[in-house]
């Protein structure tokens, strides 16, 4: 598994020991924006895709919130798994 910048947030693996008793495995470090994911149950691994984001260089119309804009190219799939 890779190393990631800056680790701002992270994936908490856990899995269900008994019925309805879960144990952490494992807490992973993903980038920011990798909030949603697929799961592979057949390798078991997990598909995180993200990008960099910068800030919008025009200002936001008043009373709005202006959401931040994907740097072009930077789009990947991050995988955790064994």
């Amino acid at each position: 598994m890779g190393q990631f910048p800056k680790p701002v947030h992270t994936l908490t693996i856990a899995h269900e020991a008994s019925s309805g008793k879960y144990e952490v495995l494992d807490t992973v470090a993903t980038q920011k924006g990798s909030c949603t994911m697929a799961f592979d149950s057949k390798n078991h691994n997990v598909y995180l895709p993200t990008a960099q984001f910068v800030q919008p260089k025009e200002p936001a119309q008043a009373g709005t919130n202006q959401r931040p804009v994907m740097v072009k190219d930077s789009f990947e799939v991050l995988v955790a798994g064994k």
